[in-house]
């Protein structure tokens, strides 16, 4: 099993997004995988953000 999963990893790059939604449900299963994901020493807890909608464009914006 371990291996079929490694085999079907594939890196993601930005040129390959677009501006489709992720579904709640989706990015809750990925925030508990995080949680899962192994730590250095014990260095938990884990911290995420999930920046959507209008806030991404916000966040990415620096007035001159």
């Amino acid at each position: 099993m371990i291996f079929d999963i490694l085999k079907k990893r594939r890196s993601v790059f930005p040129v390959q997004y677009n501006d489709s939604p992720i579904v709640k449900e989706d990015i809750e299963k990925i925030l508990a995988a995080g949680n899962w994901a192994p730590n250095h020493k014990c260095t938990e807890p884990w911290r995420f953000k999930v920046i959507q909608g209008d806030a991404k464009k916000k966040i990415g914006h620096f007035p001159i």
